[in-house]
């Protein structure tokens, strides 16, 4: 492989471990919808920019309604309501965890 692909790969992987880091802080501070919908906001303003310079859609022909609904609805039912139950299952990961750590300083601050 040579040093631009490695290059690439060391960003990708830079960028996807970042991610873990921000949905943790997020799914802490802020409700599971606004967590989804800020990434998948975040997410399709970078697509967006990396399609237009890569990509030219201008220059491609204009897909049908036809197409155009069958990718809402795989963008709503595919990626947005999977992002969603994400986000509420981490939220609900979090709260236990954060409640089951509560009682267990409570527990040994009480034995001491």
């Amino acid at each position: 492989m040579t040093s631009t692909v490695w290059a690439l790969l060391v960003l990708l992987s830079m960028l996807w471990g970042g991610a873990f880091f921000f949905v943790g802080v997020a799914v802490v501070e802020l409700p599971s919808l606004t967590s989804a919908t800020c990434q998948l906001i975040s997410s399709t303003l970078i697509m967006t920019v990396v399609v237009t310079n890569i990509e030219r859609p201008w220059t491609l022909r204009m897909p049908s309604t036809e197409v155009w609904m069958a990718l809402y609805i795989l963008a709503l039912f595919g990626t947005a309501v999977a992002y969603v139950v994400f986000f509420e299952i981490l939220s609900h990961q979090c709260q236990q965890r954060n409640a089951r750590h509560s009682a267990d300083t409570r527990d040994g601050a009480a034995t001491r």
